[in-house]
Parts: structure tokens; C-alpha cells; sequence
């Protein structure tokens, strides 16, 4: 089985074209570039005003549409949670995160990716919130933050106004939390796990990490190590806490990265103003589960899969009646 972490590759992290529609029905799609992070803008056509999201991915080389490896993550989730809302009236921008794809020039040698943080990634979401915030016939602005991209969501600054935040199968507690319990569930010999919580504990502390070694070296590569000391200590909760957005909080019972303990530490964090959704069979990869594949190899790599079932209906809903 293929080992997923939730940090797993973040060394990677971070004029329009239209193109017409096929039918009356279909929406416009626009191609942009915002500070130079490449995205898509899908709007619902012949619809003068609309509610729109920004859709933010989680983390490692995972591009615009769901997609990193094509030997590992192959979703196309994002597109079609894109295409779903479109359908619903409600447009969307997605983009290529700073260091990948076609946004890759932003970060072009392990020198710059050696000083990028969490505040990074914030900031360039920020500004696509306000550049969506300008377009023509937009009514509001939610973040629909996925996996790592909740954490994003809930950094915004306040100057930046958002109508709603959708934490999706996101973090409820610090990333180190979650990478130390991934790490026990690998299962990693016994050394190289102790090695391995050493060096989470000198990341969350400030302390020497010192030469790592093979098997993991390569999560824990040299260049993001300035990232994880960024963002290693931060609590999603907390930071939901202090804001006043509407939340919609959604999770799923078949997710293998993050737990229904994150699930309940965001659905707590405010005492007003938050809806939670637990869908049993949902993936983290926001598909359905299938017994035939437990292990769900077969599901981070199968892009025709459909979207989870009623999951950008429910979305969808929420969005509009902000």
C-alpha cells in the first residue's frame, strides 16, 4: 500500500484565455493569472449575479484540479466540485499553488522553496479572494478549504472579508499531531519511528533537526523545513475560534488522513454560526468508498470517478443561502 502523510511533499509547495461553451447550459471558462498563480475561473452562464468560492487544495504538489503524481493522486476532485457547483449557479476559482504546475516559476530551485511558510500559501489564497471579490456579478465570496487548505482558510487576515469558510475533510488539530498518529499507523520500525517523533518534536520546539536519514529523508527534506516549523504548531480550532464567518464543516467516515477527532475539534470551535456534515462513506479524496479497494490505492488515482454523492449539493446550499 501506498503510505500517504499529510505533509508528504511539501518541498513542492508553494492575460486570460475564454474558451466557449459548448451549450447554452455549459459555464464559461475562463483561464488567469493572478500575481502569477495560474487558475481557472468557472461561471455559470446567462446569470448575472451568482455566489462564488475559492477552492483551495491541500498540501504537496496537489494542483488546481485535485491532481500531483499521477502515480499517487489523480482525483480530478477539484474540477469536478468545480464543474457540480457551476451547475448550481455558483462560480469558482481554482489555482495552482505557488511552486506547482503551471504556477511552478514562482518557486524555481530548492533555495526558494527553502524560506517558504504557511504565510506563503495564505497570502496568495488572500489576494485570489479579493481578485474573485472584483469580478463582475459576484454576491459573495466563500473558501472552500481542503485537507491543508482548511488551515489556509482559517489563517485569512480579517481585511480580507469572506462570507463564508468550508472546512473539507481539513485538519482539526495541529498538522504534527496528525503526522505523528499517521506515522504510528504506517507502521514504521521501531527506531526509525522514534527518529522520526524526535524530529517533529525539534520542528514544534525550534530545536536542532540535525542529518536525516533514509526512509525519511525525503519528508523531511532540508527545503521544508522552514515550512513545517511554520506551521506545525498551528491549531485549526483555535483559529476558527476567532472568527466570525459562517462555517460549514464537512467530514468523512472513510478518510484516512484526517480523523473524526478533527472533525469534532472544528465543529466545536465556535459555539454559534457553524454547520457540520458527516458523510459515513466520503474519502479523503471526496469520493465514495468502495469495498472492493479498503486500502483506497485505486481511488487517489482514478480521476473518472465520480464526486462523492450529494456533496456539492449539499455545498451548493449552504453557499447560497449565505
Amino acid at each position: 500500500m501506498q503510505r500517504r502523510t499529510f505533509l508528504a511533499g511539501t518541498a513542492f509547495l508553494f492575460g486570460g484565455v475564454a474558451h466557449p461553451a459548448v451549450g447554452r447550459t455549459e459555464p464559461v471558462t475562463r483561464e488567469t493569472t493572478s500575481d502569477g498563480l495560474a487558475a481557472t475561473w468557472l461561471q455559470p452562464r446567462e446569470v448575472e449575479r451568482f455566489p462564488a468560492v475559492l477552492i483551495i487544495a491541500g498540501s504537496g504538489p496537489t494542483d488546481r484540479n485535485g491532481n500531483g503524481n499521477p502515480q499517487i493522486l489523480k482525483t480530478d476532485a477539484y474540477r469536478l466540485l468545480a464543474e457540480a457547483l457551476a451547475a448550481q449557479g455558483i462560480a469558482s476559482l481554482r489555482f495552482d499553488k505557488r511552486g506547482v504546475a503551471a504556477s511552478r516559476t514562482l518557486v524555481a530551485n530548492a533555495a526558494a522553496a527553502s524560506v517558504l511558510t504557511i504565510s506563503h500559501f495564505v497570502r496568495d489564497a488572500e489576494r485570489l479572494a479579493v481578485w474573485i471579490r472584483a469580478q463582475p456579478g459576484v454576491t459573495s465570496v466563500t473558501a472552500i478549504g481542503h485537507s491543508e487548505g482548511g488551515l489556509i482558510a482559517s489563517l485569512f487576515d480579517a481585511a480580507v472579508p469572506l462570507d463564508g469558510i468550508v472546512q473539507l475533510a481539513a485538519p482539526g488539530r495541529p498538522l504534527a499531531d496528525i503526522l505523528t498518529e499517521q506515522l504510528r499507523r504506517a507502521p514504521l520500525p521501531e527506531d526509525t519511528q522514534a527518529e522520526a517523533e524526535r524530529i517533529i518534536g525539534a520542528f514544534r520546539t525550534g530545536g536542532e533537526i540535525g542529518t536525516v536519514q533514509p526512509p525519511l529523508d525525503q519528508l523531511f527534506a532540508p527545503p521544508v523545513h522552514t515550512f513545517m516549523r511554520s506551521v506545525f504548531n498551528l491549531d485549526p480550532a483555535a483559529r476558527l475560534a476567532a472568527r466570525s464567518e459562517p462555517l460549514l464543516v464537512l467530514g468523512g467516515g472513510r478518510d484516512i488522513q484526517v480523523r473524526r477527532e478533527d472533525f469534532d475539534a472544528l465543529a466545536k470551535a465556535r459555539s454559534a454560526g457553524v454547520r457540520t456534515i458527516w458523510i459515513d462513506e466520503m474519502t479523503h479524496v471526496l469520493k465514495a468508498y468502495r469495498s472492493n479497494d479498503p486500502a483506497q490505492t485505486a481511488l487517489y488515482r482514478e480521476p473518472q470517478h465520480p464526486l462523492m454523492p450529494g456533496l456539492a449539493d449539499t455545498i451548493a446550499t449552504w453557499v447560497k443561502a449565505l
